[in-house]
């Protein structure tokens, strides 16, 4: 099998692999470790999008030839779809302030607007494996939250010329939308290695202080999940706990992309490095508890074993976002 990234033939040799989706998890791993995608692929010479992929997953290595990819940056993809979203619903609510009576044609034609900036959304989110629950808008609003009002919104977008109230809560909720598109930027921004500390410092500053406030909703499900297990409701738990544990992944995702950023600074990142690993052991023993079925530790655990570690966690979150606001760049310091 031949590998061809933007024209370029891959150095790959076949070990263990059986069929392409073994292949496809090496080719994956290559692109996100240099912040690229999968734009188009070329399966054995015929062209498809990647979503059309999953069917040939199963396939054995030797029913493929050649893999032919067209690969981009993902902060190109993500910045360029953004400015464009945000351009467009800056049109649509121009449009709607400016009118009060709309056309049929042109409410369908917005419909599918809205319908596709979600799509965009969710496609971005994708590509970097993060949910839309891991932000926060200017109205504290979970992006998750707004991205179904949306939806919901334009499905019922022949109200706007009868229902005043309706029409304001469509400007609002764009409003809110193109915040949390905003809010994307910014975790694409502190991933980037080569942007200047001044600027990603503030893209720090603005995720912090979102997940602060995340986390500290986070700490209250933690009871909420404790008492679904005591009351065996089991499935309901798992479902929180697995959603809880992705955010604070995420989370602990950003504070190291800060502390890597910020590692030639005078700041002492020793004690959020220990908070991580307490919370690794805590994650530990969380695993043998759901393995053993023993719901009772389980239940001590979310409910009074985490919340201490949580606490702390947030109060040296603050600390690192007091520092990174009084933070200087001195002498042209290198990017990170």
């Amino acid at each position: 099998m031949e590998i061809y990234i933007n024209g370029e033939k891959v150095s790959y040799t076949l070990q263990n692999e059986k069929t392409f989706n073994d292949v496809l998890e090496f080719i994956l791993s290559f692109l996100d470790k240099n912040d690229l995608y999968i734009d188009k692929i070329s399966i054995n010479n015929q062209s498809y999008d990647f979503e059309e992929v999953e069917k040939f997953k199963s396939y054995s290595i030797e029913q493929i030839d050649k893999v032919d990819i067209k690969a981009a940056f993902k902060q190109e993809l993500v910045s360029e779809t953004v400015e464009n979203i945000i351009s467009y619903l800056t049109n649509v609510v121009s449009y709607f302030k400016e009118n009060e009576n709309y056309t049929e044609e042109n409410l369908n034609k917005i419909k599918d607007g809205l319908i596709w900036c979600i799509n965009v959304v969710d496609k971005i989110l994708v590509i970097y494996s993060v949910s839309v629950e891991y932000f926060l808008t200017k109205s504290e609003k979970q992006f998750s939250f707004v991205c179904q009002q949306l939806k919901e919104i334009a499905e019922n977008l022949h109200l706007i010329s009868s229902n005043k109230e309706f029409k304001q809560q469509l400007l609002e909720t764009i409003v809110d939308f193109m915040d949390g598109m905003i809010k994307i930027v910014t975790y694409v921004f502190v991933r980037l290695k080569n942007l200047p500390k001044e600027t990603k410092k503030e893209h720090f500053i603005t995720l912090f202080e979102d997940n602060i406030k995340l986390l500290s909703k986070i700490k209250e499900l933690f009871i909420s999940i404790a008492n679904n297990f005591k009351e065996g409701k089991e499935k309901t738990a798992m479902e929180l706990f697995s959603s809880s544990i992705n955010f604070l992944a995420f989370y602990f995702e950003v504070l190291i992309l800060c502390t890597d950023s910020f590692s030639d600074s005078d700041y002492n990142f020793s004690e959020i490095h220990d908070s991580i690993k307490s919370f690794s052991e805590i994650f530990s023993n969380i695993k043998t508890s759901i393995a053993e079925k023993d719901y009772v530790n389980l239940s001590d655990i979310l409910e009074y074993e985490i919340n201490e570690p949580i606490n702390k966690l947030i109060i040296q979150t603050n600390n690192l976002v007091d520092y990174l606001k009084n933070y200087k760049i001195e002498n042209n310091s290198k990017s990170n």
